[in-house]
């Protein structure tokens, strides 16, 4: 029987149900019906199993007819996946007729395949004909250990270290020397043969645990408010600025603000996009934006604390004349005597307190003026195709035979992204990898030798916690009591000079997140450009916001602070390796000791003594003026 408007209403009359109410509801019923087949009492009887489901449809309206059109739909769905996915009746076969079933028979092996011509058969039976070749071994039974046994330098449970990545194995260029700082300055020509005591480490810097992933909005703020009023008091006084005034009040003359580099967007920073953040106490955090159409040369990012001379004529904008930034920090210094004995003499220093509050003292040998050493180098430390990790014992092989004083290992040590690390065949913890193939290998290889060993975590390290600053790497990992655990980032000094280290790749973040203009024909140094904000802004990280991956926790910045400019700042980047005098610190990103399935660079520092004459004698406290008399080199695994 064909479904009519005038039945339709009928129907839902029946039911005290008006369905000429609300205009379209006749016309959407109808649509329903003739959709799926209904008649006016399945719809009738559709709706009221709808009511019983929804107690809030009080009364059939537009709304609630498009919600029961999506019901139904969904019901004749699964009614029709339910009737394809039902097995079809098979005809009945037996041994006798299922012949039937079976194309004719072929003598010819090649065509029943399609193979395509005689020379192709030729070479098909000719590798049928050749010896059988050795039956590979299943990744699950390698993964165990088992058919082909463990493999070379791994251990029951542990993935199997297999052999070294061609490419790597096969690389021409080992040992080559690709950037130089200071070619004049001679390497050091001997090697270490006493376990006797050459340097001293001391942290300048304690790093205390806490509990991470308790950011407060509040912190953030105090912390922003007081790197703007410590970093713009040193601004103001080195370039002997009037004090700096309201961003939010127009003025006809000339004035100096302070504030922080914000952008007026969440695009990148470019020089249409720079606004300018005063301080709380100064003018309530007001943003002016900036106008620099009339500046030859700037360099910018967010979070940069600078001083703005200029004129905000209306309020709206504040037109730059010149841009001020916070001077670097002092340089350390230390007594001529203190020197004297490092360099030259030898003798006894105190280095340390007891823990009976005793003053701890060590014997330095008679140096004779030799040159320190120090060998540094950044994670991954295997190729990207195995766990072997045979650049890491080339790279110690290398620490043995020329027993530098210091090496500086940094992670990753296990590589987050490493394939082999995301195998759910894994049978190993990572700590377990750690203990087995990084910290027994080191602690082997240190034997006998007086080389002091640092190792600094990173982010990416997958066995470690994801925050920064990062702790140490813990005492549980089966390193050996003599390396030293430090954090991420950390200041600690060799003999008198003072070395920063950081593996959050702040370069990568600096290099993403600048804007910059030069004048036209002029040279210019990125990578200089980048690390003197570094220091100008005396932070390890700067930047703020900070990019997505940095894992910066705010409560903790005191931790990222640089309260003096190095003699050596450490940089891990992924960035192009450099080695760079830059304000009269010695700057090095070392590189990657593998990229992938290839070896990497690493980086050696020759540090000669400063001549007797030029040190003298007494309590003065002079610079180090390491840059002058070290010798750094780039050089490829």
């Amino acid at each position: 029987m064909r479904l009519t408007q005038s039945g339709l209403v009928a129907a839902f009359a029946s039911a005290n149900i008006d369905l000429e109410a609300e205009d379209g509801v006749v016309g959407r019923c109808l649509n329903i019906c003739a959709l799926h087949g209904l008649s006016a009492d399945e719809l009738l009887n559709s709706w009221d199993a709808y009511v019983c489901n929804h107690p809030e449809a009080h009364a059939l309206t537009l709304d609630h007819l498009d919600i029961l059109a999506a019901e139904l739909q969904t019901k004749a769905d699964r009614a029709q996946f339910k009737a394809a996915s039902k097995p079809q009746q098979a005809d009945d076969y037996d041994i006798s007729n299922i012949s039937a079933l079976l194309p004719p028979p072929t003598t010819d092996m090649f065509a029943a395949y399609d193979v395509p011509n005689e020379e192709l058969k030729k070479t098909v039976w000719a590798d049928a004909r050749s010896p059988v070749k050795a039956k590979p071994v299943s990744r699950v039974a390698a993964m165990r250990g088992k058919d082909a046994g463990v493999a070379q330098g791994g251990e029951a449970g542990l993935a199997p270290a297999g052999s070294p990545s061609s490419r790597y194995r096969n690389r021409q260029n080992a040992g080559q020397v690709v950037d130089v700082l200071n070619p004049r300055v001679a390497p050091k020509d001997y090697r270490l043969e006493t376990s006797a005591a050459r340097v001293t480490l001391a942290l300048e810097q304690e790093f205390h645990n806490f509990r991470y992933m308790y950011d407060k909005i509040g912190g953030k703020v105090t912390m922003l408010e007081e790197r703007t009023r410590v970093l713009g008091d040193e601004l103001l006084a080195d370039a002997q600025l009037p004090d700096p005034l309201s961003l939010a009040v127009p003025r006809q003359e000339p004035f100096v603000g302070l504030g922080r580099v914000c952008c007026d967007s969440e695009g990148k920073l470019n020089d249409k996009s720079v606004m300018l953040e005063g301080s709380a106490k100064l003018c309530s955090g007001f943003r002016v934006p900036l106008d620099l159409s009339h500046l030859p040369e700037f360099s910018l990012f967010p979070g940069q604390i600078i001083g703005v001379e200029g004129l905000n004529l209306t309020g709206a904008s504040m037109l730059a004349g010149q841009i001020y930034t916070p001077p670097s920090a002092p340089k350390p210094t230390t007594e001529r005597d203190t020197l004297a004995i490092y360099h030259h003499y030898g003798g006894e220093l105190v280095v340390g307190t007891n823990a009976d509050g005793s003053d701890k003292t060590q014997e330095f040998e008679f140096m004779e003026g030799k040159p320190l050493a120090i060998i540094v180098a950044g994670g991954p430390y295997t190729t990207s195709d195995g766990l072997d990790f045979a650049p890491l014992r080339d790279l110690l092989a290398r620490i043995v035979a020329e027993a530098p004083d210091v090496a500086i290992l940094m992670g990753p040590f296990l590589n987050e992204g490493h394939p082999a690390l995301e195998d759910p065949m894994l049978e190993a913890t990572y700590e377990e990898l750690f203990e087995q193939r990084i910290a027994a290998v080191i602690n082997a290889e240190m034997e006998g030798i007086a080389t002091r060993f640092v190792l600094v975590p990173s982010l990416r390290d997958i066995q470690h916690d994801h925050v920064f600053p990062q702790p140490p790497l813990p005492a549980d990992l089966g390193l050996a009591p003599t390396v030293s655990r430090l954090s991420n980032p950390c200041v600690f000094s060799i003999n008198e000079m003072v070395v920063a280290v950081s593996t959050n790749d702040v370069l990568m973040a600096l290099s993403s997140e600048e804007t910059f203009r030069v004048p036209q024909g002029a040279p210019s140094d990125r990578m200089t450009r980048l690390v003197r904000h570094i220091i100008s802004q005396r932070s390890f990280y700067p930047v703020f916001p900070p990019p997505p991956g940095s894992q910066l926790d705010f409560s903790q910045s005191r931790l990222l602070n640089l309260g003096a400019t190095p003699d050596i700042l450490i940089l891990a980047s992924d960035l192009r390796y450099f080695v760079k005098d830059v304000d009269g610190a010695v700057v090095v990103n070392p590189g990657r000791l593998t990229v992938g399935s290839a070896g990497g660079t690493f980086a050696r520092l020759t540090v000669h003594p400063m001549p007797e004459d030029d040190i003298g004698e007494g309590e003065e406290e002079i610079e180090h003026n390491v840059a002058a008399r070290c010798r750094a080199e780039i050089i490829r695994i």
